[in-house]
């Protein structure tokens, strides 16, 4: 018996059909149940690990963010004091 089948006896309610099976429906709820708490157990493990993920990713946009200032600081730094790959280059083309 599936849900639908169910539903359509719990409709016929009234006319107490629905006592002739419900040894059947409790099997099918009981088994229902298991397979919920089955999908509940796997998704949410599932979901554990995709956030886990996001959380890894965060950090590391983070320290990429944290890796782009220290590298164009130092870049500016160098500029202000004169170095540059151009003016290398310039000075090793010289040669």
């Amino acid at each position: 018996m599936n849900a639908n089948e169910m539903a359509d006896l719990m409709i016929q309610f009234d006319s107490g059909r629905i006592y002739e099976h419900a040894e059947e429906i409790a099997t099918m709820l009981r088994q229902q149940q298991a397979e919920n708490e089955l999908l509940r157990k796997r998704f949410g493990e599932e979901l554990d690990a995709h956030h886990s993920v996001l959380r890894k990713l965060k950090k590391l946009k983070k320290a990429q963010e944290e890796t782009t200032k220290l590298v164009m600081s130092e870049h500016c730094t160098c500029y202000k004091l004169g170095y540059s790959p151009l003016n290398d280059y310039a000075s090793v083309k010289q040669k």
